[in-house]
């Protein structure tokens, strides 16, 4: 409603399809997910007629709506306390995990909040009490952040210099359609220029960013096969059987909704777990740091790496 009534102050005469096209391209532009349907578009105008008596009429030369008084004002309805409370937690939790500058911009909205709000349920005390204890494995430049930042929100493609893990160098230009925080590192998701091939970039390993000068369209596809498959396209290992220490099935009882085991108890205590196909280095990982507390019935190539890893280990620090 707000953006429709800042086409009418502009006197671009919206009409429902040519807004309803407008916010599909701001969508595609900006990432605002305003998207809807035309017969909405409709419905919202005549809420904002009928309740708040916004002087608007339709101009037929026009094929278009004008506000009848240029001085009307449109009093926005306020947030629910409880829609108050709920947006700043969640501006606390992604301060925690945002690098800088965005950090100190949420900090400094969530004072503001605080300042020039009641918020009855929140207030500044109990906020100093949340501690969200959220590690970051791989700080990221703040400058470099902001510049990728930038450009996804913005869909504008990225020139980058990109160090890989052996400290190689090269010269990328990227299409960033999707930014991700895992396991305590940011990773840009898109498109290398002339390849349909999706790839991660660690943000940490970005040395330099510049805007490339060209726009693209975000890839919903993409985004989507990203939230239900997971960021990577890693080969992954399926069927896999462990018995687990009864000193971990409390610990895994915990985990198995999250991460969808399914979970058998025998007699003697043990656990038996069976896990949806994973990355073979994370489970390698997982089972070494539970070192003498889980066994791999299957498959025994999971075995056999387990087995070459700790020897290793064993070798190195004899």
């Amino acid at each position: 409603m707000v953006l429709f009534l800042a086409e009418l102050r502009k006197n671009n005469y919206p009409s429902a399809s040519s807004f309803a096209q407008l916010l599909r391209e701001m969508d595609l532009r900006e990432n605002t997910d305003l998207s809807c349907d035309p017969r909405t578009i409709h419905r919202d105008i005549d809420t904002l007629i009928h309740e708040y008596k916004a002087p608007i009429e339709y101009d037929p030369s026009e094929r278009g709506y004008f506000l009848r008084n240029p001085d009307w004002n449109f009093t926005i309805p306020a947030f629910p306390e409880e829609v108050c409370n709920m947006l700043l937690l969640g501006t606390t939790f992604a301060a925690a995990i945002v690098p800088e500058p965005l950090r100190s911009k949420l900090n400094k909205a969530i004072a503001y909040a605080l300042t020039n709000n009641s918020f009855g349920l929140l207030d500044e005390a109990m906020m100093n009490a949340i501690f969200c204890d959220v590690e970051i494995n791989a700080p990221v430049d703040s400058r470099i952040f902001q510049k990728v930042f930038d450009a996804w929100r913005r869909h504008q493609v990225l020139r980058i210099l990109y160090q890989k893990a052996n400290g190689e160098t090269s010269q990328r230009i990227v299409e960033p359609h999707l930014l991700a925080f895992r396991r305590g590192v940011w990773y840009l998701k898109g498109y290398e220029q002339g390849n349909k091939t999706p790839k991660c970039f660690a943000l940490q390993r970005i040395l330099e960013a510049s805007p490339h000068g060209k726009s693209f369209t975000t890839d919903k596809k993409l985004i989507r096969a990203s939230r239900g498959q997971g960021l990577f396209d890693f080969p992954k290992v399926e069927n896999v059987r462990l018995r687990c220490d009864p000193d971990l099935a409390q610990y895994i009882r915990e985990q198995q909704n999250s991460h969808d085991w399914k979970c058998s108890r025998q007699k003697n205590g043990f656990l038996l777990v069976s896990l949806p196909p994973v990355f073979e280095h994370e489970i390698l990982h997982w089972i070494l740091a539970n070192a003498g507390y889980i066994e791999v019935l299957a498959p025994l190539s999971l075995r056999q790496k387990v087995k070459e890893w700790a020897q290793s280990t064993v070798d190195l620090n004899r």
